[in-house]
């Protein structure tokens, strides 16, 4: 059964107000965000809470707030870039410009679903802890080219990259798409 539109739900529990260096307490929040390459592993495009509408096919669903501890993406297959090979979705600390800490955030959770069916497709629903990590790679969904039907692949692979300094995330990606390349040309199954 070809999936045709995905739901990335990100959901967790706020730590306690912090004041950041400002004065002002101040809640913390994850970001869910998928980042978009080619099969030549150039970047097409990152969609997250600020840049919402960035990318044919993916909407984010905004921010999230003090009453409302979730994030909703939705990935219409059919309208995503026929260049698109490669969709990253990855959980992050909101934290900008400064180290991420996940350690902050309870419960925190992902469901990647067929928005159809409801069909779990990434076979977890709870997120391993980064430590004092910034970041968790959740999953992959990748094609092998443009008619091909998208397989979704979970990753659950921590790194330092929070929201707004994607540097080490984007490296990550970039070696997991190398890696799936390397596997298809040796005929063996992609898993991490």
């Amino acid at each position: 059964e070809t999936v045709e539109e995905i739901n990335f739900v990100m959901t967790w529990t706020h730590g306690e107000k912090r004041d950041y260096g400002d004065g002002r307490m101040k809640l913390r929040y994850l970001n869910g965000t998928c980042i978009v390459y080619d099969s030549h592993v150039n970047q097409m495009g990152i969609c997250d809470f600020q840049n919402v509408r960035g990318l044919s096919g993916i909407v984010h669903s905004g921010p999230a707030n003090e009453w409302n501890a979730s994030q909703v993406m939705t990935v219409r297959l059919r309208q995503v870039s026929r260049d698109a090979r490669f969709l990253f979705f990855s959980l992050s600390d909101s934290r900008s410009f400064r180290r991420g800490d996940l350690s902050y955030f309870r419960d925190p959770a992902v469901q990647l679903t067929d928005a159809r069916t409801g069909r779990d497709l990434s076979g977890r629903e709870s997120v391993r802890r980064g430590g004092t990590m910034g970041c968790v790679l959740i999953c992959v969904a990748w094609r092998r080219d443009r008619v091909a039907p998208w397989r979704v692949e979970v990753i659950d692979s921590p790194c330092r990259a929070n929201f707004g300094v994607y540097d080490q995330l984007e490296q990550l990606c970039e070696s997991m798409c190398d890696r799936i390349k390397a596997r298809e040309v040796e005929g063996r199954d992609v898993n991490f």
